[in-house]
């Protein structure tokens, strides 16, 4: 609707006169306390086109929306167990997947490689020649016996007679023995001190090598740990888990505003999960300083990237079978809401009214206005 601009002559006579009503109000020392009803008259210099829009019926909802962010639950914080020594590599960045195990930065004199396999070399092998010894004497005694037997049984079946040698055998045996057990003896304290060494330089390793204790994402990582002192028990980097994220929301003043089944509207304005969806409750009984949202079957097979930030609408209130206006068309100045409304002259003036529930996208009219009747949609 294009609305001109009033004649010039007819806008002056309407000045003049509320300018003379006003007047004769103002001497007669009456004032008007009721500005609620004030209509004000705009001069329109020019032509201006307005987009009107009727007063109708339908219904309100009142949402407030709120920033979420799609977030790992648990971070690993990891530091070294020793102090004072170099960093002497870090070997990841801020955004780096990591598995468990993975070696993420070492301290100076780290690399125990050499030594842990000479050391496990030696082990092996002193346990070897234990076994060896066992074996080998077990097979002499049986050797020793078996001759003996054969010995005394050909003696016997040629009928002639030779000495018993058995205890011959037996002394043999036990000399064998007493000298094995003190071999083994020597060779189980070797190897016991070789494991007490081996068990140190892999706790050394261990405390001067930083492990990633499970999947995830470095988050964090602290400035210039390269080239730095090792402090210990001070966190050097942290590792979001990556194996349940969750859509968390930190405003905890909506919570009566949640429930277990109904599902809220989300939507995330860039980015490839850019869109609409729908969110469920995750762990209610649990909340303590954050909200924690899923995504609602149906929605479950789109991939999220940890730290997509989307906008969560709360249901708060609403209004059924009420006179509504678009939110756009409705204007306030000091508490009190006005509408533009157009007279009969295509001037367009203020009207005050009242309104009740403003909801997302439209307001409740509860004064002011009737059905049917036009405003200018700003």
């Amino acid at each position: 609707m294009v609305v001109k601009k009033s004649k010039r002559m007819r806008w002056l006579k309407r000045i003049a006169l509320q300018m003379i009503m006003a007047g004769l109000l103002a001497g007669c020392g009456v004032s008007d306390s009721n500005n609620d009803n004030v209509v004000v008259v705009e001069q329109e210099d020019i032509p201006v086109e307005y987009k009107l829009v009727p007063v109708t019926v339908g219904d309100v909802v009142q949402t407030k929306t709120v920033s979420c962010e799609f977030s790992q639950l648990e971070a690993q914080e990891l530091s070294f167990a020793i102090s004072g020594k170099r960093v002497n590599k870090v070997y990841v960045k801020e955004g780096d997947t990591v598995k468990a195990g993975d070696v993420l930065a070492e301290l100076s004199g780290a690399d125990k490689k050499e030594q842990i396999e000479n050391l496990e070399y030696q082990i092996a092998r002193k346990k070897m020649q234990m076994e060896n010894i066992k074996t080998n004497a077990a097979d002499n005694m049986s050797l020793w016996w078996l001759q003996e037997f054969v010995k005394q049984s050909e003696a016997k079946y040629k009928g002639y007679w030779v000495a018993d040698g058995s205890a011959g055998v037996k002394t043999r045996v036990e000399s064998l023995e007493k000298y094995n057990e003190k071999t083994l003896e020597k060779l189980a304290d070797e190897i016991a001190l070789d494991e007490k060494q081996l068990a140190e330089i892999k706790k050394e390793e261990a405390q001067s090598s930083l492990r990633a204790v499970k999947n995830g994402t470095v988050s964090k990582i602290k400035d210039r740990l390269e080239g730095s002192t090792s402090v210990k028990d001070d966190v050097v980097i942290t590792i979001l888990d990556n194996t349940e994220c969750k859509f968390i929301v930190k405003d905890m003043s909506l919570l009566e505003y949640v429930s277990p089944d109904r599902e809220l509207t989300m939507s995330i304005q860039s980015g490839g999960s850019a869109g609409t969806y729908k969110l469920l409750p995750s762990d209610m009984e649990h909340w303590d300083q954050v909200m924690l949202f899923d995504i609602s079957q149906g929605d479950d097979a789109v991939v999220f990237e940890a730290g997509t930030r989307g906008y969560i609408d709360f249901y708060i209130d609403s209004r059924q079978e009420v006179l509504t206006l678009p939110n756009l068309a409705v204007q306030s100045s000091d508490d009190k809401y006005y509408v533009y409304v157009v007279n009969d002259d295509g001037v367009r003036e203020v009207k005050w009214i009242e309104v009740g529930l403003v909801g997302k996208e439209t307001t409740e009219i509860t004064g002011g206005l009737t059905e049917g009747e036009k405003v200018v949609l700003k």
